[in-house]
C-alpha cells in the first residue's frame, strides 16, 4: 500500500462517488453504505495524518499507545457493524457518519 501513489485512492473514491453513488440507476442502500465507507476512511486518513503532524515525541509515550489501541477498536467495531447492517438490510447507524451518508446519497435534495 506504501508503494502507491497518494493520488490513487482519491481517483478511485472519486470514480466510486460520481459514477456509482451520484447515479439514479444504482439502489439507494448501496449509495448509502458506498458513501459511508468513503466518509469512514476519509475520517481516518484525516486523523492518521493530522497525529503525523504532531512531534515524534509523543509516539514514545504509554498513553498514546492506549489512544492508538482505543482508535483502532472503535475503527474495527464501526467497520463491522456498517457489515452487520449492510448484510441484514438495513441502514448502519452511526452517529454524525449515518445523517452525512444519507443527505449525500439522496438525490432529490438537488433536483
Amino acid at each position: 500500500m506504501a508503494l502507491l501513489p497518494g493520488w490513487l485512492f482519491l481517483a478511485i473514491f472519486l470514480t466510486i462517488y460520481f459514477f456509482v453513488v451520484r447515479r439514479n440507476w444504482s439502489p439507494h442502500f448501496l449509495r448509502f453504505h458506498i458513501i459511508l465507507a468513503i466518509l469512514l476512511d476519509t475520517g481516518s486518513q484525516a486523523l492518521a495524518t493530522a497525529c503525523n503532524w504532531s512531534p515524534s515525541i509523543v509516539f514514545q509515550v504509554k498513553p498514546m499507545a492506549y489512544f492508538w489501541m482505543t482508535m483502532a477498536f472503535i475503527q474495527i467495531f464501526t467497520v463491522v457493524e456498517c457489515m452487520r447492517s449492510a448484510l441484514s438490510g438495513v441502514y448502519a447507524n452511526i452517529p454524525f457518519i449515518s445523517h452525512t451518508a444519507f443527505i449525500h446519497s439522496d438525490l432529490n435534495l438537488f433536483r
